[in-house]
């Protein structure tokens, strides 16, 4: 079902059925149960925050394990990501996660986009100084360009305003391969193709504090893991209702029926989006509008262990041209860290699809070529190579959030209030910091406060 169908479905079923208030209609007494769908960051945040207030929690996860998009693989023997990797605005005080890593031991490693190493379409290094200094030249255009196109009923992507500053200079082929990674920058950042975005949102905003970001290396999990310590977690238990009736509020999975007083949903946007629960009554217009206002992007991962480095140095990034654009060439050299002949390729938006529509020895012959062209006479021998797939997930449907082209900065507020006693969290809900594990965090907290001080 396509999103303009979903929001039509709703609106034509709200005229059908009677839709009674969902205040306080129903009497608590000391009961004090609430159940959060979702064991992601922000449902284990909600979840910690009530139990310690005194409140029964029961978390109904869908997965076979806790963590949604956060995911720490151990298959290789080390500790590697497959969802969410970066703490940022890590510089921040006020960062929730900050204190978790330092309490839990985790390792963290600060990186910058300008610590990367970069190839043209031939293969040949870029000289990074030769690379700040266009990118300090592009970037001015952008934000010129950005700044006499867009006005209160006009956005335009960022992918239009870099046509456009194409089409109005004379580039080499060498400037074009710089323009092509500051591109896949933003398009790695906001974990789609830099034509769906707005870049009256986005601007300046993606790469310009890169150097504010820390990759955990030491096992994002166990911080979720520490949040959950006494949590009654059912899983795989998929929620398909929430009936929020006169005498309290009913979750059905597949397996079972359960009773409470509240509810956080926490679900990435997409599976709201795509209806794959439905709610009774029908959630009333303005909140079913309120999930088109963000979109899902795809960011996936092709991890790639060799038998030994073929590349030089301490570059936090290995950048390569390619073909296939996205990100597809972008890839964290874990070998910086680990000192273990690791690249982990970043594709976005298309290129992410595509990972995700082809086997394991098209993905590796593809790299290899790529790999070859920039370090030519150098054996290229695969140990191991994995891939993510966070579009085709059932219970993710996409990676994170981001602000579609055309959307208006006051229309997201409804994100986050709340239906009655059903509560909404997760990193969509959170538009100051959405696409962030910090954002998820923070948007548990926030709505397990309300439910909280409803009860004081």
């Amino acid at each position: 079902m396509q999103r303009k169908d979903f929001i039509k479905t709703a609106l034509l079923g709200l005229s059908a059925i009677p839709f009674y208030s969902l205040g306080n209609s129903f009497q608590l007494g000391n009961s004090k149960k609430v159940i959060i769908v979702g064991a992601g960051i922000a449902g284990a945040a909600a979840a910690r925050k009530l139990k310690d207030a005194g409140f029964e929690v029961t978390i109904l996860e869908a997965r076979n394990r806790t963590g949604g998009r956060i995911h720490t693989n151990n298959d290789l023997g080390f500790k590697i990501e497959l969802g969410a990797n970066w703490i940022h605005d890590s510089k921040n005080p006020d960062n929730p996660l900050l204190g978790f890593t330092n309490r839990l031991n985790i390792q963290t490693h600060k990186t910058s986009f300008s610590n990367l190493k970069l190839f043209d379409r031939d293969g040949s290094k870029i000289v990074k100084i030769r690379l700040g200094l266009f990118y300090n030249h592009f970037q001015k255009k952008l934000s010129q360009k950005a700044d006499l196109l867009n006005t209160p009923l006009q956005d335009t992507s960022i992918q239009q305003l870099i046509d456009q500053i194409i089409n109005e200079n004379s580039y080499s082929e060498r400037e074009l391969d710089m323009i092509s990674l500051i591109k896949e920058s933003y398009s790695n950042s906001l974990g789609t193709n830099v034509s769906d975005v707005s870049s009256k949102f986005y601007l300046n905003q993606s790469v310009k504090n890169d150097n504010n970001d820390c990759l955990v290396l030491g096992g994002y999990s166990k911080i979720v893991e520490h949040l959950l310590q006494g949590i009654d977690i059912k899983l795989e238990q998929t929620v398909r209702e929430i009936k929020h009736e006169e005498t309290g509020i009913k979750v059905l999975t597949e397996k079972e029926v359960f009773e409470c007083d509240y509810v956080i949903v926490t679900v990435p946007i997409s599976i709201l989006q795509k209806q794959k629960i439905a709610f009774s009554p029908l959630l009333p217009e303005w909140k079913v509008n309120s999930f088109s206002k963000m979109k899902m992007g795809i960011f996936n991962k092709v991890v790639m262990e060799f038998t030994e480095p073929f590349w030089e140095g301490d570059s936090d990034f290995q950048c390569y041209n390619s073909t296939h654009g996205n990100s597809f060439g972008i890839a964290v050299n874990y070998y910086h860290y680990y000192e273990k002949p690791v690249l982990i390729a970043m594709p976005t938006g298309t290129s992410g699809k595509w990972i995700e529509e082809n086997d394991l020895e098209t993905i590796k012959k593809e790299y290899q070529n790529i790999f070859h062209k920039a370090h030519k006479g150098k054996e290229i021998e695969f140990k191991n190579l994995m891939k993510t797939a966070w579009n085709t997930d059932e219970f993710s449907q996409g990676s994170y959030s981001h602000v579609p082209l055309g959307a208006k900065e006051n229309s997201f507020n409804d994100l986050e209030k709340e239906v009655g006693r059903i509560h909404f969290a997760g990193e969509a809900t959170n538009i100051n910091q959405h696409a962030t594990v910090h954002g998820a965090f923070n948007s548990g907290i926030r709505e397990a406060l309300k439910i909280i001080n409803i009860q004081k």
